[in-house]
């Protein structure tokens, strides 16, 4: 048995996060299953990396907060997001968020103008980025050296992108 000295909440939380670490761990043999396991391992545990269906996904108004930050996790999902336009290569092609948030935005139509500094909003399917393939489906030809740090990383080939008033 366990014996507390401690109030019943408390002995109740040491309990719950003792399970949760055990759950964490398995049954395997490896040594320490409970060794590295933080309070932000748990917490992450916790965030609806999977949890969420699609259609929260879609509607979320904090889409953006989620998707910039962890776009690997969205790979394949349909996701509306906005960002500030930080450079266009082309007017099929272009980027929003800065430094490791920034975002590869495809768009199959060119029927809005896009400048640096304006708010868009963005709705379509995560994917990795493959130069070639991009090239293919839109069409065009771009610059290869202006991709290569996008090469493989997650963007969105959006379906529908519109442009925001900015707040101020």
């Amino acid at each position: 048995g366990i014996r507390t000295t401690a109030p019943g909440r408390a002995a109740v939380v040491l309990l719950a996060a003792a399970g949760l670490v055990a759950g964490v761990g398995g049954c395997g043999d490896s040594a320490g299953p409970d060794q590295g396991t933080t309070l932000s391992d748990l917490q992450a545990e916790d965030a609806p990396v999977g949890g969420a269906d699609e259609a929260d996904i879609a509607t979320a108004p904090d889409d953006t907060e989620l998707f910039l930050p962890d776009q690997a996790s969205y790979l394949g999902r349909e996701v509306t997001v906005s960002g500030r336009i930080v450079e266009v290569f082309s007017p099929h092609v272009f980027v929003i968020g800065e430094d490791d948030l920034a975002t590869l935005v495809t768009r199959p139509d060119d029927a809005l103008t896009l400048q640096p500094g304006a708010t868009a909003q963005v709705s379509g399917t995560v994917g990795p980025f493959v130069l070639v393939d991009v090239e293919e489906e839109l069409g065009i030809d771009l610059v290869d050296a202006d991709f290569r740090e996008f090469e493989g990383a997650p963007y969105v080939r959006s379906a529908n992108v519109n442009l925001l008033d900015a707040d101020g």
